[in-house]
């Protein structure tokens, strides 16, 4: 998988990130606040799991 392709779909979403080849505290806070509006188990982690499939 493209190491971008959950930063850029963020920024695509509105966040403020900066999109490189390592996530940092953003990226998981994003992430994070995405599981959280969705419904998801808020664990930060972007792999896919029985409900995200």
């Amino acid at each position: 998988m493209d190491t971008t392709a959950i930063p850029r779909a963020l920024v695509a979403l509105g966040n403020s990130l900066v999109v490189g080849s390592v996530a940092g505290p953003k990226t998981k806070a994003a992430v994070k606040a995405f599981q959280t509006a969705h419904g998801l188990s808020a664990d930060g982690t972007s792999v896919r799991g029985p409900r995200q499939r």
